[in-house]
């Protein structure tokens, strides 16, 4: 059994034997990935989602490296659901906030790959 806590409200935004892309039921941010690490749950959710986006690699670093107050978080989050064995990575949107744009701005605050 699985649970998935949004990052944003944190509500319990799934549950179950295995868990899909859906929305959260509390806040209605939408949530993919379900990979077993960030960058390529922030391509699984960009796909998903039908966007552009700049290197995964980039958005996931950059959301880690954002300090707790930083407004982008109200828009965007990653997180892992718990489980037994191995967890999965999630990145959730925020109900009506742009995607694409979010990922970018998060992007600009991961380190560049050398």
């Amino acid at each position: 059994m699985a649970e998935l806590t949004c990052p944003l409200c944190h509500g319990r935004a799934a549950e179950g034997a295995e868990i899909a892309a859906a929305r959260c039921p509390s806040c209605g941010a939408r949530f993919a990935g379900g990979t077993e690490d960030p960058p390529t749950a922030v391509a699984a959710a960009s796909e998903s989602w039908t966007i552009e986006t700049p290197d995964a690699r980039l958005v996931a670093d950059g959301l880690f490296r954002l300090a707790p107050d930083e407004p982008l978080l109200e828009r965007l989050g990653i997180t892992t659901d718990r489980r037994d064995g191995f967890y999965r990575w999630w990145v959730f949107v925020a109900e009506g906030a742009d995607p694409a744009a979010a990922f970018s701005e998060a992007a600009s605050h991961g380190l560049p790959r050398t």
